[in-house]
C-alpha cells in the first residue's frame, strides 16, 4: 500500500452479548490492524487501512450489516502526530 488511508472506527453493538461475535468477524478482515474494547457510548473501538476511500466504503458496508452493530462513527486520520508503537517494533 502506498499512502494507505487510516481510519478510527467507533462501533456501538446491541446488545452486548454480541459484541464477542463481532470482534471474531472484525479479526478476519484482513484491513482492520487494531481493535479494542473500550468503555462509554461505543463498545469497540477499530482502526483500518486501506488503499482508496472506496475500499474503505465497503468495508464499513460490510461492518454495518453485522447483527448487532447499532452505529458506527468514522474518522479519517488526516494527519499523525505520535505513534510511539510504530518506533517500538
Amino acid at each position: 500500500m502506498k499512502n494507505p488511508l487510516k481510519v478510527l472506527v467507533f462501533l456501538g453493538i446491541e446488545p452486548m452479548e454480541r459484541v464477542f461475535a463481532i470482534e471474531n468477524i472484525l479479526k478476519r478482515i484482513k484491513n482492520i490492524t487494531r481493535i479494542y474494547e473500550v468503555t462509554g457510548e461505543f463498545e469497540l473501538f477499530i482502526e483500518l487501512v486501506a488503499d482508496t476511500s472506496k475500499d474503505v466504503g465497503e468495508i464499513i458496508s460490510k461492518i454495518s450489516t453485522l447483527k448487532g452493530v447499532r452505529s458506527i462513527q468514522t474518522f479519517v486520520v488526516t494527519k499523525e502526530i505520535k505513534d510511539v508503537y510504530e518506533r517500538l517494533l
